[in-house]
């Protein structure tokens, strides 16, 4: 439930009051879950003792707790049963004692002085804060090519609602506990696709104050193999139709748009020119063609295999 508010909720306070609580989600993070760590440890800020690590895992097979197991001095270890994104964020955020949080993934790795940047935004009101995002590079070809995929989408058509200055970014991840108290948290009816554009389309009805930052810069360690990204869009596409419920008109013109260019790749044509302008490589064009191509056509799959399980669960109601 929300409300119209007209002031921010976060009284500015002194620099030297605030404490942080980076709540992180992981699950199968072996491979990044010590980079991401690793590259808070090494925040400029943090040597002030002021930031609490909080992992939430969803119970992980492979060999991330044994990693976490490593940092257990330093880093908070919640263990849940796997039910979604925003019920994870939702358990951090209630034992969570900063009052900045920052809700990331456990692909995440922050960029120099992210951290310390970020106060500055707090300490003149903002409620919430929207990230940049850099290109990843020596983590592999794939990696590379989602990540530059990631950035041409979010800055030339990606959208964020009504917030000045970042029109073209995605939702926010540094938030004001208080804030985020007040609007409830995370939707945990959602699992996994969309939760962060949930909670902004929320925020931005309760008037809350959010800024695009150009200097809190995260890197965000992708998919490294075609695959990989074409299982993850998938589950956005059998995901997306949840979202109906939440914001219609959105939801319609994303999935128009993932069909017309499934069919018709505008979209993957446009990226691999923009890729190419700005890397003037033809292998990272062509990757990248493929790359958004793959995307297409992936959500659209999942889409309707969603509409056709729906269906197949009806029929076995009705009849």
């Amino acid at each position: 439930m929300t409300s119209n508010f007209s002031k921010p909720f976060h009284k500015a306070q002194k620099k030297d009051l605030h404490k942080i609580s980076i709540i992180i989600a992981s699950k199968n993070s072996y491979d990044t879950i010590e980079l991401c760590l690793q590259s808070i440890l090494k925040q400029s800020y943090f040597s002030d003792g002021k930031i609490e690590i909080v992992v939430v895992d969803a119970n992980s097979k492979d060999n991330t707790k044994s990693i976490l197991k490593r940092y257990a001095n330093r880093v908070k270890v919640v263990c849940d049963r796997g039910e979604g994104l925003p019920k994870a964020r939702n358990e951090g955020l209630r034992i969570a004692t900063g009052d900045i949080v920052f809700h990331i993934d456990a692909d995440f790795v922050f960029q120099q002085d992210a951290i310390k940047n970020c106060i500055k935004y707090i300490d003149k009101g903002y409620d919430a804060i929207i990230n940049r995002f850099g290109i990843v590079y020596d983590m592999g070809f794939w990696r590379m090519i989602r990540s530059w995929e990631n950035i041409i989408s979010l800055y030339y058509w990606g959208h964020a609602g009504n917030v000045p200055g970042a029109s073209r970014y995605g939702g926010p991840r540094i938030y004001t506990k208080k804030i985020l108290e007040r609007i409830s948290g995370h939707n945990e009816r959602i699992r996994f696709y969309g939760e962060d554009e949930e909670l902004r389309w929320r925020l931005i009805e309760a008037n809350a104050r959010i800024i695009f930052a150009n200097d809190v810069l995260f890197n965000k360690i992708e998919e490294n193999d075609p695959i990989a990204i074409f299982q993850k869009v998938f589950r956005y596409g059998f995901e997306m139709i949840d979202f109906l419920e939440y914001n219609k008109k959105w939801v319609s013109i994303r999935i128009s748009g993932v069909y017309l260019n499934a069919l018709i790749p505008l979209l993957p044509f446009v990226t691999s020119i923009i890729g190419f302008l700005h890397s003037k490589s033809i292998k990272i064009s062509i990757a990248l063609f493929i790359c958004k191509w793959l995307r297409m056509i992936g959500q659209s799959l999942g889409i309707l295999c969603r509409c056709f399980y729906s269906f197949h669960n009806l029929k076995n109601f009705l009849f």
